[in-house]
């Protein structure tokens, strides 16, 4: 039996997490993309996976070309603190910030 799409309330979530200043087309466009780019169980063993994993960024010699890690500002799911953090962690990175509160 396939999988059952996600509730349209809950794509909505994502969309207004992802692109919360989105204009009136590109919010419904955005919801519409998420249950045809993967299924539920792809996103919740991504999700899964991201929340439990450990950092490997920054460990010596990973990594010998320049890097230039961006983060949002006015990110409402991860805080720029914590992404000046992690940014830290790599190797002569220069973290840019990004003025917007959209992550797509």
């Amino acid at each position: 039996m396939p999988a059952r799409a996600a509730l349209p309330a809950l794509r909505n979530v994502f969309a207004t997490l992802f692109i919360p200043d989105a204009t009136p087309g590109t919010g419904p466009w955005f919801d519409d993309l998420l249950p045809v780019s993967t299924d539920g169980e792809t996103v919740a063993r991504i999700l899964t996976t991201s929340w439990h994993r450990r950092s490997r960024v920054g460990s010596p010699g990973e990594s010998t070309q320049p890097l230039s890690p961006t983060h949002s500002l006015d990110d409402e799911r991860i805080p720029f603190e914590e992404g000046r953090l992690r940014g830290s962690l790599i190797p002569n990175a220069r973290l840019i910030p990004l003025e917007t509160r959209n992550l797509a």
